[in-house]
């Protein structure tokens, strides 16, 4: 398994966040995912996750939520913002990956809420799965069905 990771940053009209891009040296071109923590979590808390997308050879978007200063060290400027323009990055990270992509986003408590709302709101043909735990390693995984 061989990938890079790149450093990027994620932005709605009034938030901006980090975010990490996983990058299989030989992707799948169908499909990409985009995943976000809780809100008293980090990125790190989820990197199984695009470790788990890395071996099925998945681009994979990893993001902070805006604000919470654990990942971040980005401001909000208003709870309305941070409610209304959070389930846009999943669709700005979405456009990285390419819009032409069958998207799979979730996300651990706070985060799932919001890729629930992304996939209400922006795109509900998508595959989704959200607030995701460790699963029985002599049984198939989840992202593998």
């Amino acid at each position: 398994m061989s990938f890079k990771i790149e450093k990027i940053i994620l932005n709605t009209k009034d938030l901006e966040t980090n975010a990490l891009y996983f990058k299989p040296d030989d992707p799948v071109t169908e499909y990409g995912s985009v995943f976000t923590h809780g809100y008293t979590s980090h990125k790190g808390s989820i990197l199984p996750w695009a470790q788990k997308m890395m071996e099925l050879k998945i681009p994979t978007i990893l993001f902070d939520l805006p604000g919470h200063f654990l990942g971040s060290f980005r401001p909000v400027s208003t709870i309305e913002n941070f409610q209304d323009q959070t389930p846009e990055l999943f669709h700005n990270a979405h456009l990285i990956l390419g819009k032409e992509k069958n998207i799979i986003v979730g996300g651990h408590s706070l985060g799932a809420l919001f890729s629930l709302i992304y996939s209400e709101n922006y795109s509900p043909e998508l595959i989704f799965c959200a607030g995701l735990g460790l699963s029985d390693p002599k049984k198939k995984h989840l992202f593998e069905t």
